[in-house]
């Protein structure tokens, strides 16, 4: 996660990444990661076991060529988000907290308030607006 998906994904599509990230924190980054392996996950079960290589290369320069279409992978994105348990977002945001001070984005800051006054308001109200898109 370090790169926040710029070293294997199109500049275009890491970039609706990064907006989510901003908008929703630490949690995205995993949902992005699922969505990913689900779009190639056909091309990794149709690898033969044990070839790691294959899948680091599937999973590594192929990935870029794979995956073009940013709204396709918002669609994955967000069909992982809609399966995905509440109770398992909040751990996310919980670990978020504890290991880097943060709840993931704006609304979940340490003493309840948002750090920034209103950049954060701002971005609480760009999410609440957009809110119909998940």
């Amino acid at each position: 996660f370090m790169t926040i998906y710029a070293k294997v994904l199109p500049i275009d599509v890491a970039s609706v990444v990064w907006d989510l990230f901003l908008l929703d924190g630490e949690v995205i980054l995993y949902f992005t990661a699922l969505g990913i392996i689900s779009i190639v996950k056909d091309r990794l079960l149709q690898a033969p076991p044990g070839d790691l290589e294959l899948c680091s290369q599937i999973l590594g320069k192929d990935l870029r060529a794979r995956i073009s279409d940013p709204d396709e992978l918002l669609l994955h994105i967000r069909e992982v988000r809609r399966r995905t348990p509440a109770r398992f977002v909040q751990e996310i945001q919980t670990i978020a907290e504890s290991e880097f001070g943060t709840g993931g984005s704006a609304q979940h800051s340490p003493g309840g308030r948002s750090p920034g006054g209103t950049l954060a308001q701002a971005w609480n109200s760009v999410r609440d607006t957009f809110r119909w898109a998940w």
